[in-house]
């Protein structure tokens, strides 16, 4: 069985794709899958060690204590940052620079502290980030002058709002959208000045470590957005080292750098680039000062080199990431529809947050008083009994409702009722199943609201996150692109298209063009051919991402092209072509819109009809719902409840889905009670764990995520329990995968089931599933076939 990332079309890959990269090409990516691996306490580390040195405007760095209060870490993540303030002291140490001891003191201080307490209100998080500056700032007031007084005592608000703003950044970037917000934007624009102003004090021989990466920054965002945001990027990379001591004529030269790099037309040689930039640093030499340069030419060629080896991920990323986008033109009907898509979405998120919380959230112990209603009800002695004569009485009971809530019986203490007054010990244990089953039924009851508000918060989001997509797009988040509409009315005319272009544009940074064709006009291939003089004569290479009546859309096509394998039995199937049985299990895959393919795999409790239902259903829904713009967590909420809430929900289903991006490799893996998956890379395969529940179990679902990255040529296995449960543990697996490896995913899904169905004696047990997806480079791929795709 293939699935193509094209809509109803299968892509086959050759047998064996001739291409070697170079020794220095695979070096590098052996580099960059090692940081992307060791990515968590790089960044941790890094952070730390530079953020102590930015002193802008000769104020105290208050940016490592922001970035210890801003970014949460657990466990083993807290001696990372404390890793990278070590080193940065003894970097200070060994280099004969400032040692700046009360900076370092302050921040280890706050360290320790942050290991037993972390502020959970915004309040204190900005109190304790100011206390973490006093002992500087009172140490300089007492030993420094006056000028130093007020520069250590402007450290302690600098580093409240810079606290605020890392805080406020971090959680908005850990939610993945294709579009930025402002304080989205303002984060990591931040960020990037604070590590380029620390790695200014770094310097490699006669390269300065900062301003090599100022022109580096510079470079990405001329190549990634155009000119106007290269001059942009190079001005703020300039302040911000001219900040910290460094000299002022570098906005200058940045700013000409950024400009004459973005002058480059996009798609072009990244080395047309790099030359232009050296060009604009030229002009800018000639135009300051011949015998003490802002910014010397080895610095410049070195940054124009790390610009080369840069991969194309964090440009893709740039480009992806909303900051390309620009407003254009809205008139008074726009500006209407902008209004009330404001207004709609305000009101869905007003309704979330005036949501009201289920109350007695925090049931408190039972106690003998509780007890008291059920055992006491229309005894004359009830007063006598609980006055205050009698206090042995509550402490009796209180002890009897104890021992039943910790399981223990209470039938010792049942004598110890005749000292007092009370004559109905034997009406004790029906009270207490009483009050037993009211608590049980009030905690089922609290459960069931909360669910249901959880449910309800989950869909009034999403839709306000599809509205908030919905108005960014039209108050002017895409930019129309010319010169594309150039291109494809061009090659209309050429061929003589029966149809006009409606649109083209740029949306997160990638071509989207929709073509009306005539109605009378027979399509038959037309779509394609133009599409091949598209790819011929202009390099524009686009898909068809769907066709409506006379309507076809049209997407630029990502890096990477993918090709899935599936193999399946049903329980006690011998042969895949023996008939009349029905497996459990389940697979769908469906490519999004903007380059995105998610893949899923599911198996229903049990197996036969009932589980097949269960299994297909799950991922239907899972689909719809991602489909409507619900993020990945969202979905599944949305999708358990929806089961819980059936009329027959008695099964459960295990999910396994794999979220990939086409056009950076990234993928975001979801398990719920799925089986371990596998990305076999050359001679290395990785495990891929979970230990979630299904869906279906509990009404509070949390899934197992992980996050990895695909490159050219790397394999990802997804397999039922059936088929993990017979091939034994990880040794067994990995020497089954090695044996069972091909470049075709098919036949290594089928040689995969294969063993599967040997180790289990011939007849399966359970249902077998083996789901194998091939990630390859689409223009390798593409070169390799020698034709043009069907699309």
């Amino acid at each position: 069985m293939h699935i193509s990332t094209e809509p109803g079309v299968t892509q086959t890959i050759p047998k064996k794709i001739e291409y070697r990269p170079s020794t220095l090409r695979r070096l590098w990516e052996a580099a960059g899958a090692f940081l992307q691996e060791a990515g968590p306490w790089i960044r941790l580390s890094l952070g730390a060690f530079l953020l102590p040195f930015v002193n802008w405007l000769g104020i105290p760095s208050p940016c490592a204590a922001a970035l210890l209060l801003a970014v949460p870490t657990r466990g083993t993540q807290a001696l990372y940052p404390l890793a990278g303030l070590a080193a940065s002291f003894l970097f200070r140490l060994i280099g004969g620079t400032t040692l700046d001891i009360w900076q370092y003191a302050g921040c280890m201080g706050l360290w320790a502290v942050l290991l037993f307490y972390r502020p959970k209100t915004l309040p204190s998080l900005v109190a304790m980030a100011g206390l973490s500056m006093l002992p500087r700032a009172v140490s300089v007031m007492v030993t420094g002058n006056v000028l130093s007084s007020l520069l250590a005592c402007a450290a302690v608000p600098l580093c409240m709002g810079l606290t605020l703003a890392f805080q406020r950044g971090a959680v908005l970037l850990r939610d993945s959208r294709p579009i930025l917000s402002f304080q989205e934007k303002a984060f990591a624009i931040l960020l990037a000045l604070a590590i380029i102003s620390g790695l200014g004090y770094l310097r490699v021989w006669t390269v300065n470590l900062g301003q090599a990466a100022a022109l580096l920054s510079t470079l990405v965002c001329a190549y990634a957005l155009g000119g106007a945001s290269g001059a942009a990027g190079g001005l703020l990379c300039g302040a911000g080292l001219a900040l910290c001591g460094h000299d002022s004529r570098l906005a200058l030269h940045m700013a000409l750098a950024g400009l004459a790099a973005g002058l480059v037309p996009s798609g072009k040689k990244r080395w047309l680039s790099a030359l232009s930039a050296l060009g604009g640093h030229m002009v800018a030499f000639s135009l300051t000062s011949f015998a003490d340069p802002a910014l010397p030419h080895l610095t410049a060629l070195v940054g124009c080199l790390l610009f080369l080896l840069v991969s194309e991920r964090p440009i893709e990323r740039l480009r992806t990431s909303g900051l390309a986008a620009v407003p254009t033109g809205r008139g008074m009907e726009g500006l209407f529809v902008q209004q009330r898509l404001l207004r709609w979405e305000s009101a869905m998120r007003a309704m979330s947050d005036a949501l009201p919380l289920v109350a007695g959230q925090e049931t408190p112990p039972l106690t003998g008083q509780d007890l008291a209603p059920y055992l006491c009800a229309g005894c004359p002695e009830r007063e006598m009994c609980f006055g205050r004569n009698h206090p042995q009485t509550r402490e009796l009971l209180d002890n009897m409702v104890s021992q039943v809530v910790m399981g223990e019986s209470p039938m010792a203490d049942y004598p110890n009722l005749g000292d007092c007054p009370c004559i109905r010990p034997e009406a004790v244990p029906g009270a207490m199943g009483q009050l037993l089953q009211a608590r049980h039924a009030a905690l089922a009851s609290q459960a069931k609201a909360r669910f249901e508000r959880a449910m309800t918060v989950t869909h009034l989001t999403a839709m306000a996150d599809a509205i908030a997509e919905i108005r960014a797009l039209t108050g002017g988040e895409t930019l129309g692109d010319m010169q594309a509409a150039y291109q494809i009315n061009k090659a209309m005319r050429d061929l003589s298209y029966p149809g006009s272009l409606c649109y083209a544009r740029r949306v997160d940074g990638h071509l989207q063009a929709a073509i009306e064709t005539d109605a009378l006009a027979p399509l038959g291939k037309q779509p394609h051919k133009l599409l091949r003089h598209l790819q011929q004569s202009e390099g524009l290479s686009l898909g068809i991402v769907r066709t409506v009546k006379n309507r076809t859309e049209l997407e630029e096509l990502p890096l990477y092209s993918v090709e899935v394998g599936v193999a399946s039995l049903c329980a006690g199937q011998q042969s895949p072509w023996e008939e009349g049985r029905i497996c459990g299990d389940a697979i769908a895959a469906k490519q999004f819109p903007g380059g995105r393919f998610v893949l899923l795999l599911s198996d229903g409790m049990g197996h036969g009809p009932n589980a097949h239902w269960m299994s297909s259903k799950t991922l239907e829904l899972l689909l719809l719902c991602l489909e409507a713009g619900y993020t990945r967590r969202q979905a599944i909420t949305a999708v358990n409840g929806m089961i819980l809430s059936g009329a027959d929900a008695e099964g459960f289903a295990t999910v396994d889905l794999m979220d990939l991006s086409l056009w950076t490799g990234e993928i975001e893996s979801e398990k719920l009670g799925a089986s371990a998956s596998w990305l076999v890379r050359g001679n290395y395969i990785k495990q891929v764990e979970g230990s979630s529940l299904p869906l279906g179990v509990l009404e509070e679902v949390e899934p197992t995520s992980q996050s990895f990255r695909m490159h050219s040529g790397d394999i990802l296995i997804a397999m039922s329990d059936g088929v993990a449960d017979v091939l034994g543990d990880k040794q067994q697996m990995e020497l089954t995968i090695s044996e069972s490896l091909y470049i075709q995913p098919q036949r290594m899904a089928d040689a995969l089931l294969r063993s599967a169905l040997l180790a289990s004696g011939g007849i399966p047990k359970d249902d077998m599933t083996v789901l194998t997806m091939l990630m390859v480079d689409r223009n390798r791929s593409e070169a390799a076939q020698g034709d043009w795709p069907k699309v």
